[in-house]
């Protein structure tokens, strides 16, 4: 997977950094774009300090963790609602959604 820093050292002065920002996330393969999405929405709250591990079925994860999957999915439900007409695009976010649904 490429690195951020990697693509702002090669093009830094080419580009602004939104525009940047928006090639990586335009070359991301769906498996990187759903790690990205909850990476992003992980964030600490008084629920996962307290609660550091829920059961879910026979498996148990961090209640931080299954709180970011739920975030991201939303997320790219709202990408699938916006790209419905999209075909290419529409495929990208469902290939997304069930990357997120693996991790």
């Amino acid at each position: 997977m490429k690195k951020l820093g990697d693509i702002i050292s090669v093009t830094f002065t080419q580009l602004p950094v939104d525009e940047i920002i928006i090639e990586y996330i335009k070359n991301m393969t769906p498996k990187e774009r759903a790690f990205d999405l909850v990476e992003q929405f992980k964030f600490e709250t008084l629920e996962s300090e307290v609660l550091d591990r829920i059961v879910i079925g026979d498996m148990a994860v961090s209640f931080k963790q299954h709180k970011a999957k739920e975030c991201a999915l939303i997320a790219v439900e709202h990408c699938l609602l916006t790209a419905k007409y999209m075909t290419e695009t529409l495929n990208y976010w469902n290939e997304v959604k069930h990357e997120i649904e693996k991790l």
